[in-house]
């Protein structure tokens, strides 16, 4: 959900309470008369949701059957089968998440929580660690002069879809959507309007909403094949002519009755389909990954995953319902030289009939790998004024045949090996080394949720003699005074 208005003017959480309590005091000495004191402008609590992630062997993979709860409240639920949660209601303010999974609990802090803001995040979590990968924060409310605001929660089929896929939905059959508009603020909001971006047709009960009321729109169609998103959007204006507004998306998966299933294999987290594929020295693990999602119209039974070189595939399900997807996991070690694996799937409709698909992952086992080339970054302590800074880190790689690296392909980056930073000039070959000049701000960008104190692994990558080669260095993040 996503809310603009104007200026943001909210009172913190004790303020409200004390309002509140002060309200409700003078109302039973007093009474309601035309002199006595007005309620306090409406608040409307937070939501959280997301995906919880398995960071233990880099494979990023869904957790399921996590309990996550907000500690001041004891309000709780647990991920489903691609580690999704949604959280309902969240008091405003600074609060605590716990991740409580296989008797370990990890804590996670989020501050200065919004009204209505709708908070979705991955957390990567190993044991009683947690880390944000992501987290979008763009959908509080905020303040206009004279507190007028408004929120739109829309839904289809009755699910708050607001990412893909979405709701599955037989292609032709009637999907619903409802577009549930509220006046959070304390003003009469007029004129109030919502629009859907596909040119879908939005009837609404009224036009006018009193502070704190709500009314729910509607729209309905017929589902078409593939996935679908639609922008809910609603506009009004205050007692001044001033306008304010919100929006929502929406999705679906239209699904046209037919089996059929998919699988991407990757290796070491690379979608490796052509050679080489990532560099591996020779001995170290090897961790595939086998994501299944039945993109057909009806629901699979008896899933088996397998691989073609004779590597043990565990899979959590053995049926998925149409639009689910699932990952599948297998290790090994590495060997010398060029290697392909082919990962197979299988699965039936439950009416005797087999759908199937496969996909080529790659490596090259490489034989001391990491003693042929070094790398030095400097400086290795990484300061948190870096973002928009205009100096440079920079990078020295020795050691092997420096004449066989191709400059052109030297990035740096941290967890996401498609989150690069770039050097800033063409790197060359001065005496024993290369060096490579990048940007503070966009090396210090590559960086996941950098906190002071943290020890950090960067790694340097480049193609030499037509292999992939990553070198890793340690930065420490530090702060300003430095």
């Amino acid at each position: 959900m996503i809310q603009s208005s104007r200026r943001s003017k909210r009172p913190s959480p004790h303020r409200v309470n004390s309002l509140l309590a002060s309200w409700a005091c003078l109302v039973l000495l007093a009474g309601c008369g035309g002199g006595g004191p007005t309620a306090p402008p409406l608040e409307v609590q937070a939501s959280i949701g997301g995906q919880v992630v398995d960071s233990a062997n880099g494979l990023l993979g869904p957790v399921t059957g996590v309990t996550v709860r907000v500690l001041s409240t004891g309000v709780s639920t647990t991920t489903d089968g691609q580690g999704r949660f949604s959280l309902a209601p969240v008091p405003m303010g600074d609060q605590t998440l716990a991740f409580e999974h296989s008797g370990q609990t990890a804590s996670l802090a989020i501050d200065n929580i919004r009204s209505a803001e709708n908070i979705q995040m991955v957390v990567a979590l190993t044991g009683s660690t947690v880390e944000v990968r992501s987290m979008d924060r763009g959908s509080g409310a905020t303040n206009t002069p004279g507190e007028a605001r408004v929120t739109l929660e829309k839904a289809t089929n009755g699910e708050d879809a607001d990412r893909p896929p979405g709701p599955s939905i037989p292609v032709g059959d009637p999907v619903a959507w409802t577009y549930v508009v509220a006046n959070v603020g304390d003003v009469v909001l007029s004129g109030i309007g919502v629009t859907d971006d596909q040119g879908v047709v939005v009837g609404c009960p009224s036009t006018t909403l009193a502070p704190g009321e709500s009314m729910t729109c509607t729209a309905s169609d017929l589902a078409v094949a593939g996935q679908y998103a639609n922008v809910g959007s609603v506009a009004a204006v205050d007692p001044d002519g001033q306008p304010v507004g919100a929006d929502d998306a929406s999705h679906y998966f239209g699904v046209d009755g037919a089996a059929s299933i998919d699988i991407e294999k990757s290796t070491n987290g690379q979608d490796a389909d052509k050679a080489p594929g990532p560099s591996i020295l020779v001995g170290e693990p090897v961790f595939w990954e086998y994501f299944v999602v039945n993109d057909g119209g009806v629901d699979l039974f008896d899933i088996v995953v397998s691989d073609d070189q004779g590597v043990v595939v565990e899979c959590p399900l053995i049926s998925l319902p149409a639009g689910e997807a699932m990952s599948c996991t297998a290790a090994g070690i590495a060997v010398e030289g060029q290697y392909e694996n082919l990962g197979f799937v299988t699965a039936g409709d439950g009416k005797g009939n087999v759908v199937d698909d496969e996909d080529l992952s790659h490596y090259f086992g490489e034989v001391n790998g990491e003693e042929s080339f070094t790398v030095d970054i400097q400086p290795d302590h990484w300061n948190t004024n870096w973002p928009g800074s205009s100096g440079t880190v920079s990078a020295k790689i020795q050691g092997g045949d420096l004449t066989t690296v191709e400059t052109g392909t030297i990035v740096l980056f941290e967890a996401d090996p498609l989150d690069v930073a770039l050097p800033t000039s063409t790197p060359s070959i001065t005496g024993n080394h290369i060096r490579a000049d990048f940007a503070k701000a966009d090396a210090f960008a590559i960086l996941v949720s950098p906190q002071t104190g943290d020890t950090r692994t960067v790694t340097v990558r480049f193609v030499a003699a037509g292999v992939t080669v990553e070198l890793q260095a340690e930065v420490e993040i530090v702060g300003p005074a430095i």
